[in-house]
Order: C-alpha cells, then sequence, then structure tokens
C-alpha cells in the first residue's frame, strides 16, 4: 500500500523522533503505525483507536518510553486529525 506524504508526519517526543503513518482500512478502527529507532534498530508499533481509547498494539516488543510517550503520542495524533478535517 502507498502513502501519501500528507499520510505521514513526523514528531520530536521525549527527545525522540517518531514517525506517524496513517493507515486506511474500512474494517478496522483508526490506526497509525509509528516508526522510530533504539540505538540503531528501527521499531514499529501501532496505536489504534478502539471505541474512544488508544491501544498500543505490537507483534514484537514495545519499548518502554513508548508507554512513557503515549500521551504525547495520542495529543499528535488527535492534533493531526483535527488539522486534516
Amino acid at each position: 500500500m502507498q502513502f501519501s506524504q500528507e499520510e505521514r508526519f513526523e514528531q520530536q517526543i521525549g527527545g525522540r523522533r517518531y514517525l506517524f503513518i496513517r493507515m486506511y482500512h474500512p474494517d478496522l478502527p483508526l490506526t497509525y503505525h509509528i516508526h522510530t529507532e533504539v540505538g540503531h534498530r528501527r521499531q514499529v508499533f501501532r496505536l489504534q483507536r478502539v471505541q474512544e481509547e488508544w491501544k498500543i498494539l505490537s507483534s514484537a516488543q514495545v519499548p518502554g518510553f513508548a508507554y512513557i510517550d503515549r500521551e504525547q503520542l495520542v495529543a499528535a495524533i488527535l492534533d493531526y486529525e483535527k488539522r486534516r478535517t
């Protein structure tokens, strides 16, 4: 699946750079794939809106700082969603 430029944004949170990619799927709740780096390894996890709550999802181990930064990650997504409408 290709993503247009407006579907991505970057944000610096807690001294870390995050790349947010908005995902489209008609059968799933709104989901963002979030990329960041730990050392020289890229980490990817998802934030998905389940009812009115945002949950961190991943098939791999999510770095602990993602949970620490969670509120700010959600705030960045909500701000982006507000600007796109």
